[in-house]
Order: C-alpha cells, then structure tokens, then sequence
C-alpha cells in the first residue's frame, strides 16, 4: 500500500507540473520558452495536448509538423510550378512564417534532420529573418517538441534540446489518477503579473546558478532559462518577488526526472516529541522505496546541490583523465568517423552552386528557383512584352543547384604495440585481449582494427585493417616477443596505415603502447639519440596531419620521456603501469564512442 499511495502522489506531482508548463506556454507567449514533452503517445499526453489548445489565444497561429519535414517546406520560397503559370515570382509560404508569433507542434521530434532541428531553433529564439519582400523581421514561435526516443534510441537535436527550456514527462501516467485532477484554471486567485518585473534574490541566484552548472550542461543557456522560468512562475501567482517555492518549481520544469535524496523533512512544532520522531524512523523502510522525489523548498534543493556534487567528485575521480589535447580537439570524431561532405552517398544537407564531385546531376527543382527572378532579365521579350507560359527558360550554369550529400566515415583503430624487452609477453597478450573486445562491438560502430608490433630493428603488421573476428584471431595466434625497440619504426608504420586509412575514406586512430624507450634508429643502427630524435620528428609529423592518436605509458615507472613524445604527437597521454586488456579497452572505446 505506502508504494502504490507514493505512486499516485508521484503522479499527480507529474501531471501538476505538466499542466502548469502549458499555462507557461500560453500565458507568456512571447517569451522565447518552449518545451520538450517526452513520452509515447498515451491518453494522458493526449489529454494535455488538449489542455495546451485550450488555453492558446485565439490569435496565435498554430501549426503542426511531422518529423520527416524538410528544410523547404519550413522555410519561404519561391514556388515554381506557380510563377511558370501566373508569368511572375510566386512565393509559397512556409510553415515557420505561418506559424510566425504563435506555436508550432513537433511529432516525433527525435527524427528531424539536423537542418530543420536547427531552423525549429532559431524559430524558438526569434532570431530566423522573414523574406525580405514581406517586411522583414524575425520569426519567433513557440515549439513544443513531443520526444518519444527511449533511452538506447537517437535522441533528439543537440541544437534544439539546447533551446528547449521545459521538459515536460507525461509518460507513466495513469489517466484514472488524473482524471480526478483539477486541471487548475481557476485555483489561482491573483492576476498574473509581467513576469520581466518579477526579482530574485542573491541567495536565489546563486543556486540557480550552482543547479544550472549541477545538472545542466554548464551552458548559461540553462541558466538563464531556469532563472526565467522562476520569475514566470512567481509571475503566474501574482508575485513580484520569486519565492523558494517558485524556484523548486522551476527546477522540476527545467530539469529531468529530478528528485531529492531521501532525507527527512523539516518538522513542525506539533512534530517535535520523541514519539513522533521514533514514528519517523521507523517508517523510513517505506519512504525509501518511494520513487519521484520532488523538491518543495529552498532547503530541499541545498540537499540536492550536495548530494550531487559528491556524486561528480565520485564519477571525476573514477575517470581521472587528462584533458584532450588540440589534435583530439581539432579533429571532430564519432562513433562512425568523421562527416564527409563531398559524397554521393548519405544523407542530403543542403545545396550548393558548386558541385561536390564529378559526374554530380543538378536538383531540378532548386535550378530552377534560382533561374527564375533572372527571367525578364535574359528574354527581351520578356522584358518587353511581359512573361508568358509558353516563353522557353533561359538557364545558364550559374542557376545550377547541386545537393550536398553527408556520410559518416568508418574509423580504424590502429595498435601500436611495444615487443621488445622481457615484458613482451604480457603486453602482447593484453593487446591481444583488446583487440578482440575492441572487435566485438566494430559491426555496431563500423570500426576496423589494425596491430603493428615493433621489435628487433624494425615494425611488422601483423593485423591489417578487419572487422572479421575470424581473421583477427587466427593472425594474432602467433606474435613474437623480445629484442630491441625501433620505435620510431613502429610510428612510421603506424602514420603509414593511417595514410591509407584516410585515402579509404576512414578516420584513423592510432592507439600507443609503449614506454616510449628507443633504441634503434630507422636506419637499423643501435644509436638511442637518433632514435629518440626520429620518433619526436615523426611524431610532430602525424601531429601535423591532424591524426588522432592515445600514448599509453606501459612502463612500471612512467618517466618524462613518454610524455614529452605524447605531447609531440598531440596525443592523449594515459600511464597504465598494469596493463590489462579491458583497461586499454575501454580508453580506446571511449574515444571511438564519444561526440565531440
């Protein structure tokens, strides 16, 4: 029973919430705020779809688009099938300007193309321009964005979640709870005020300040977006001052699933005595297995602060790694390489007067828009008698349009592993044992694998570049260990399988494991100061070519040396005196997984 009671407070907390952010978007809407509602389509989203619509002014446009949208049809352009017939520039009107000083409805907003995410946002900020031979001026709307993505499911555009102020959460709840639910137009007794006239207080600020940087991304966009809705919500009440109360409530709207720890609350004068605090412990096995916490006061969130910023000591100290350096920066990685432009495969981004490669065809539809203000300009007739729908086009090479394509390359990890020494052994065998976890997951990332071994005097590939599990077993079956260290060897060999990556159109990572100790020059000669040299001038070199590369200190005692070598090649530097193969695993994966 306290579990299914907590349930049902839980959501009736969650539907409060989600109705006071549509009285929110709708009472204020000119404030540059517009929300994310997350969850599947249910009865209850329907129902406070219904609710928004209700309370939008009957003068504010309201204009609803799929996901599949594309960049034309939002914006305004020129409508060629009509100017061929009226004989003049027609202009069709896009959805953006007809939803201009109004709200736009996203469905399934995690599958918009990245170009329409970006226009949604800079409708939602008022900072996308009209046409010019309509006035002018910016289009600002409000969006609302249904997101319907689960957690392991593409999420929705960094660009617009980035602007989407509200995230609303209608998913889980119950419609009978609901139901039963005031939907609180008339509870409120005070006539809302400007909210730009409500203040805050310095204590205020100052925590809107440290749950922005807590539990947002650090961005002031969070920031200032929580600080406004605080001053909205006093405003709905009737206030001019914000309360502790507004700002609790302005970080269950901006924040996901927030919740505070479980702690007891404050008590009351009639709830001071003994009794009533041994009643408190004893009933705090069923608080804790109640879910959705939510902040009520100041206090309330202070705890938060806390328990969240020992939750990000725990996760800096348990990552404890460097900073990335400018060649990891400069070079924009993902989980499938890096984005190619000049493609005739992938997904369409855009057009563009030049084309992108040779044997291209041009968009008829955008040639055309482009040839067709030039029109009376090219046909004297034209000009002198007016345009017909019989007067042929008159289309130069300027007019052509080309659609630019965009596809992910495929990234190769390339290891350079350290056989000399009486350590070979268990290096080779722990790289061994990364290269094959590292190959579990290539068919779901399209990575590929390559393992370069340097001993002796110089550096062989054992492994060239394969996703095949198969191959990458039977050619690591067998390696062989000891002798000297030709380093700068192994780097050469390294740059040229990452050469060849690059002309394939993949997107090399060369992966380091070495104690960066040399001691044979490219020449075969034993000499340790023209090893030393080579490998720091092949180094800069794979620097230079903006290569992306990890140097992992194998030695039991890291000194100096590898460090300056990793800092030549721009590398990330991690020593790794023990090394295992999920260790070297998961710093590799980490790399080929993240977004920068």
């Amino acid at each position: 029973m306290p579990d299914t009671v907590g349930n049902i407070a839980a959501g009736q907390q969650k539907w409060q919430d989600a109705l006071l952010a549509a009285r929110l978007l709708t009472h204020f809407p000119d404030a540059g705020v517009s929300a994310r509602v997350r969850g599947s389509p249910s009865p209850a989203r329907e129902k406070w779809l219904v609710y928004l619509k209700s309370s939008i002014p009957n003068e504010r446009p309201l204009v609803r688009i799929p996901s599949n949208c594309t960049p034309e049809n939002l914006r305004s352009d020129i409508d060629v099938v009509a100017s061929l017939v009226a004989g003049r520039i027609t202009r069709r009107v896009g959805s953006l300007e007809r939803a201009n000083r109004g709200y736009i409805l996203v469905s399934m907003a995690e599958r918009l193309e990245a170009a329409s995410a970006s226009l949604l946002a800079q409708a939602a900020e008022g900072t996308l321009q009209q046409d010019t031979q309509k006035g002018g001026g910016a289009i600002r709307s409000v969006i609302v964005a249904f997101d319907e993505a689960g957690d392991e499911q593409p999420q929705l555009p960094a660009v617009l979640s980035e602007r989407l102020v509200l995230d609303v959460c209608v998913d889980g709840l119950d419609l009978k709870t609901i139901e039963t639910m005031d939907t609180g137009r008339g509870n409120r007794t005070n006539q809302p005020v400007d909210w730009q006239q409500v203040t805050l207080s310095d204590k205020q600020q100052q925590q809107i300040s440290d749950l922005a940087v807590l539990l947002g991304s650090g961005s002031l966009r969070v920031q200032i977006g929580l600080s406004k809705i605080a001053r909205m919500v006093a405003a709905l009440d009737g206030r001019n001052d914000a309360t502790d109360s507004h700002l609790a409530h302005a970080a269950r709207l901006v924040f996901k699933d927030i919740a505070i720890p479980e702690v007891a609350e404050a008590p009351t004068e009639d709830a001071a005595t003994p009794d009533q605090q041994s009643d408190s412990q004893s009933s705090q096995q069923e608080a804790d297995q109640n879910t959705d916490k939510f902040p009520e006061t100041l206090s309330d969130l202070e705890d938060l602060l806390v328990n969240v910023q020992a939750a990000n000591a725990s996760i800096t100290g348990a990552l404890n790694s460097d900073k990335k350096s400018r060649a990891l920066r400069n070079a924009k990685t993902g989980k499938s390489g890096n984005r190619t432009l000049k493609s005739s495969r992938g997904r369409p981004v855009g057009l563009t007067a030049k084309a992108p490669f040779s044997g291209v065809r041009p968009n008829i539809s955008a040639t055309l828009r482009a040839a067709i203000p030039w029109q009376r300009l090219r046909n004297p007739v034209a000009l002198q008698m007016g345009w017909t729908a019989d007067l042929g086009l008159r289309i130069s090479p300027t007019d052509f349009r080309f659609v630019r394509f965009k596809h992910r390359s495929e990234t190769t990890a390339i290891f350079a592993v350290d056989a000399s020494g009486s350590t070979a052994l268990s290096r080779l065998a722990e790289a061994k044992g990364a290269v094959e976890l590292l190959l579990a997951d290539c068919y779901v990332r399209r990575d590929s694998v390559a393992l370069v071994a340097f001993r002796g005097t110089s550096a062989d590939t054992l492994l060239e570049p394969t996703r095949s599990l198969v191959r990458a077993k039977r050619s690591l079956a067998a390696l062989p260990g000891g002798g000297a260290t030709p380093l700068a060897s192994g780097i050469m060999r390294s740059l040229e399988l990452a050469e060849h990556a690059k002309q394939r159109g993949q997107t090399p990572l060369i992966v380091y494991l070495t104690d960066g100790r040399g001691n044979i020059s490219l020449a075969g000669n034993v000499d340790r100061k023209s090893a030393s040299e080579e490998a720091v001038q092949l180094a800069r070199q794979g620097a230079a070519l903006g290569i992306r590369s990890i140097f992992i200190d194998i030695a039991a005692r890291p000194k100096p040396l590898a460090l300056d070598l990793a800092k030549a090649m721009e590398a990330e530097y991690c020593a790794l005196p023990h090394v295992t193969a999920s260790a070297v695993s998961q710093i590799v994966s980490r790399h080929l997984a993240e977004k920068t």
